[in-house]
């Protein structure tokens, strides 16, 4: 509970200071959440448009509107993956890592859709396993909603929700009828895809909320981008060198695939039960995989790479919470591999050592890759600049 404790004061410390600093209009944490539907049906505009509705009817500030939901979104996060550790009576500061809430927070974009779209990963999940009747539908209509918001949650919910429906009806019942509401996501998706935005929609949207630079580059704009500018964009990131020639950011990158790769399949080892660390060894594997598979087309076609690993490691994570013990026993009845590939391959720790030093010394910038983006994004580095903080004003 320390490390949690310390978690906690660096995530509010970091948070009061970006509301004390502000966030531009014109930045990519506002203006993503305005893009609306002023100007025609388009990608990502649904919660925009609510805002707008409500902004306009009940003469609410914008500005502490996309604040307060983004608020509530880290909150309800934050709780979520809380009591979900300590109901598989598992160390709750990893609810505080840089693997869940302390990613967006110590890049800054605590202030965008991301948090906000784990939400709804997480709420997509708790529904799909509901003994509600037509739970699969009322899933995938909640999934079709959050596309809407930000296709991005396709990408990282429609693959996993079909390999489980799969998996668990194998060893039961597969028939058409488990699949038949998967098609509404699917047309939610090839919508926004179609309608994806141009110029006259990007005019049309800065107009609404009286945004009149249109020079300055913001996630408004990005929607009249082609698709070849997005991926070029990309690329011409991953490749440059940072800090004078010294840091290779694509090796960088992978390093820190490997330690997510590492922690995510690990996480069993909490556990006291030596037979469950097994079975979710192997199920974290699977949906680690899975998850990274689902978040590469995220990778080539935007340069936020701090955001794909955030969704990566969140929705990974919040499989392992949320998915029942049970369907992780059908799951694991199709891995035709030998136990002793789990109980003896280097790359399954049998101590938690390794794990909490990785908490505290990975860091997952948002954007670029440099030293000190990656030292911002540390547990440790964050706690040192804040003591030193503390004993200069006193002393």
């Amino acid at each position: 509970m320390v490390i949690l404790a310390m978690e906690m004061i660096l995530i509010i410390w970091q948070i009061t200071d970006d509301l004390l600093e502000g966030f531009s209009f014109y930045s990519w944490n506002i203006s993503e959440i305005l893009i609306n539907y002023e100007g025609g049906f388009v990608r990502r505009g649904l919660l925009g448009q609510m805002i707008y509705v409500a902004c306009n009817t009940f003469s609410f500030s914008t500005y502490y509107t996309v604040i307060s939901i983004c608020v509530v979104s880290l909150g309800v996060y934050f709780y979520l993956f809380f009591k979900g550790f300590l109901n598989k009576k598992i160390p709750p500061f990893i609810a505080g890592s840089v693997l869940l809430a302390a990613a967006p927070v110590f890049s800054r974009d605590w202030v965008r859709k991301d948090v906000l779209i784990i939400v709804f990963f997480i709420l997509i999940l708790k529904l799909f396993y509901t003994t509600a009747m037509r739970s699969t539908l009322m899933a995938n209509l909640l999934l079709s909603v959050g596309i809407l918001i930000h296709e991005s949650l396709f990408f990282i919910t429609f693959p996993i929700l079909t390999f489980l429906q799969i998996a668990e009806n194998k060893c039961l019942h597969l028939t058409f009828n488990k699949f038949y509401s998967f098609v509404i996501p699917i047309f939610t998706f090839l919508t926004v895809c179609i309608f994806s935005g141009n110029e006259q929609t990007v005019e049309a949207i800065l107009n609404s909320w009286n945004l009149h630079d249109k020079t300055i580059e913001n996630a408004v704009t990005s929607l009249s981008w082609s698709l070849e500018f997005g991926v070029r964009i990309a690329f011409a990131q991953g490749k440059a060198f940072t800090d004078n020639g010294l840091i290779f950011p694509p090796l960088v990158w992978l390093i820190i695939s490997a330690s997510v790769f590492y922690i995510l399949i690990n996480l069993s080892i909490f556990f006291a039960d030596i037979h469950k660390k097994l079975k979710y060894r192997k199920f974290m594997l699977t949906v680690a995989l899975i998850q990274l598979t689902a978040v590469v087309p995220l990778f080539i076609l935007g340069c936020d790479y701090g955001r794909w690993f955030f969704y990566w490691s969140s929705t990974s994570i919040a499989a392992f919470l949320f998915v029942p013990e049970n369907t992780v026993d059908y799951i694991i009845r199709f891995m035709r591999i030998k136990d002793s590939f789990f109980t003896e391959n280097p790359i399954f720790v049998s101590e938690k050592m390794s794990l909490y030093i990785l908490f505290i010394i990975l860091g997952i910038p948002g954007y670029i890759m440099n030293t000190e983006n990656y030292l911002n994004s540390t547990f440790i580095y964050k706690m040192i600049t804040k003591l030193s903080l503390i004993f200069n004003y006193f002393l």
